[in-house]
């Protein structure tokens, strides 16, 4: 199946920490800031920047650590830096990349061009949609909650 790509400015990702962005690109040197990308499918690619004063970055897929991608490069590029196939489940998945420091020269920069998967989500959307499919099942009383007096 053909991936979609979605830029850094996409509702599909969620950035946590100090980000800047130039409207294309999203951009950290904050340590531990992190890039969550929401996708349904069986694989995923992660595109990043690398040149001077970029750092690395820790990968992680639905929460296990993928490895570390090392963004240093003599002029700036931008690359497919993680790509995953394989994945199972029709679930919701989560990749995400966390800014680290560079261990020679202390560069912390993480720049985001973008994720690509079979079917971006965006989660904000996805939950909320949850959310109200939730609620309805409530007021219509064809899910029953306990009074929350009776909570222990």
């Amino acid at each position: 199946m053909e991936l979609v790509s979605v830029k850094a400015n996409d509702p599909c990702i969620q950035y946590f920490g100090k980000w800047t962005s130039d409207g294309e690109r999203r951009y950290t040197t904050s340590r531990f800031s992190a890039a969550f990308f929401s996708f349904r499918g069986d694989s995923v690619e992660l595109s990043a920047v690398t040149g001077p004063g970029q750092g690395r970055a820790a990968v992680y897929l639905d929460g296990k650590p993928q490895g570390i991608i090392d963004l240093q490069g003599s002029g700036a590029e931008t690359k497919k830096m993680f790509e995953k196939q394989g994945i199972s489940g029709r679930s919701v998945h989560w990749l995400w990349a966390a800014a680290l420091c560079g261990q020679e020269d202390g560069a912390c920069g993480l720049e985001i061009a973008g994720f690509a998967a079979e079917e971006p989500v965006d989660y904000p959307a996805w939950l909320r949609e949850r959310m109200e499919a939730e609620y309805r099942l409530i007021r219509t009383g064809a899910k029953k909650i306990s009074d929350p007096g009776e909570w222990k």
